[in-house]
Order: C-alpha cells, then structure tokens, then sequence
C-alpha cells in the first residue's frame, strides 16, 4: 500500500488582510502581519483575521481547512469552510488566503491557526491574544 505524502506548507501567516496585486499574479501584499491580538475585554469579537499560506504538493486534491485552536483545552473557536486544492507537483507552489469572519475568541491567552489537509495538521502557528485596556485593534 502506497503511503499518502500530504502537502507540504511553506509559509502561514496571520494577518489583517491579504491583497492580490493582479488577478491570478503569484505577488500578495500580507497587511498588518501579527502574532498577537489586543483585546479590550472577553469574550472578543475580532471581526477579521486572514491567514495566507503559501503550500506545494504532488499531483492531485486535496481537502484543505484552516481552523483556531484555544492551546488550553484543544476548542475549535473558528474555521473556514473546506476548500479543495488542485495541486501539480511538489514544486509548484500555490498561494491560499482564508478569511475568518467574526472570531470569537472566549479569553486571553495562546491560541493556534491550523491548516490541515483532508483532516491531517499540516502546519501551525502559535498567536497570542492578550487583554489590554482600551486597546482596539481588532
């Protein structure tokens, strides 16, 4: 039985948008790229986070999500709807931008954006979401 070579991800990165410079161009400008969030109180509703990953993978689809783990206890918080990926081979690289839209975040603290495919942790980056008076910068 063949063993199943999952993607391979290259870059993820969260951010407050993410632009295409022109339609189907391999060039995306990443704006206000960050690692932690700033929170006036809880549970906070950011009402946008992009992530943008940059993947490769050998020739066929696959099933990709990204999703916000809570570090404490493993929660699900938010997640994108499951997109299909058509991928060439190992060294054509394909840019993905997800959009999570109204995440609620229950309290501070270190929370994880995950990308999987077909159901499989593929890559992830720690994000802090801090409690800041006033603060809003969501």
């Amino acid at each position: 039985m063949a063993k199943a070579v999952l993607p391979r991800v290259h870059a993820l990165v969260i951010c407050d948008e993410i632009e295409e410079r022109w339609e189907g161009d391999s060039l995306h400008d990443l704006l206000g790229v960050r690692y932690e969030l700033s929170a006036p109180m809880f549970p906070y509703r950011c009402p946008q986070l992009c992530v943008y990953a940059q993947v490769a993978g050998h020739e066929g689809m696959s099933a990709c999500r990204v999703t916000v783990i809570r570090a404490t206890d493993d929660d699900e918080v938010a997640g994108t709807p499951e997109e299909e990926v058509r991928f060439s081979g190992p060294r054509d690289f394909i840019p993905l931008r997800f959009w999570i839209a109204d995440c609620v975040f229950p309290g501070p603290g270190v929370y994880y954006i995950q990308i999987s495919f077909d159901g499989r942790l593929c890559g992830e980056r720690a994000f802090e979401v801090i409690e800041s008076e006033g603060a809003n910068d969501g």
